[in-house]
């Protein structure tokens, strides 16, 4: 039996929430670069592939061979492999699919919602 590996050939930056309280007691979140990942992705909507309609918010499907990624994360800055950034994001991890490998889990599917302000 061969063992099949996935082509990761973008990748884009973890961020990692903090939350502290400012003087009048309010919540305020922070989000620090934790790490950068290799991954794979495409648009999620049928729409957007084909006439780019920005109505409807932005959203991905990204491949992660990362099994610590949950959806207290967000994920910014998806580049290719030259570098280039594709979209900035933030995105939001709206949800996520685990596909065992053998007896652990061997990658994710993320379903990404890019940050509306």
């Amino acid at each position: 039996m061969s063992i099949i590996t996935m082509s990761m050939p973008f990748k884009a930056d973890v961020y990692t929430k903090t939350t502290t309280r400012n003087d009048s007691g309010q919540n305020i979140n922070n989000w620090q670069k934790n790490r950068t990942i290799k991954c794979d992705y495409m648009s999620s909507r049928g729409e957007e592939r084909l006439v780019q309609r920005q109505q409807n918010p932005i959203s991905y499907l990204l491949w992660t061979n990362d099994t610590a990624i949950d959806n207290q994360h967000q994920i910014r800055n998806l580049r290719d492999r030259f570098g280039v950034v594709i979209d900035e994001g933030p995105f939001n991890v709206i949800g996520i699919r685990k596909h065992r490998a053998w007896k652990e889990v061997g990658h994710l599917t993320l379903n990404l919602q890019k940050v509306l302000d």
